[in-house]
């Protein structure tokens, strides 16, 4: 989930909280919320230096990895994964 998400929105738990009783309501089996924003993520993947990246933590497929720990090829495919606005 992108954090523009929320925008205008006030109890941002309660968005998370009826999204994930929803999701199980209709048989989902397990749920995995990631709340990122995308320009940090493509700005991560040039300065990886940059103290504010060092504890990005996202999910791989059956993994979490530190996103800066992550070769260019799968940072790129994960933040287009990311992206719904397209």
């Amino acid at each position: 989930m992108q954090p523009r998400f929320f925008d205008g929105k006030e109890e941002i738990w309660k968005y998370i909280k009826d999204f994930s009783e929803t999701f199980f309501k209709k048989g989902g089996m397990q749920i995995n919320l990631e709340l990122m924003d995308l320009n940090k993520l493509r700005d991560a993947i040039d300065h990886p230096e940059n103290p504010e990246y060092q504890n990005i933590i996202i999910r791989v497929t059956g993994y979490a990895a530190r996103f800066i720990t992550l070769s260019r090829i799968y940072q790129e495919e994960f933040v287009a994964r990311m992206n719904y606005a397209g």
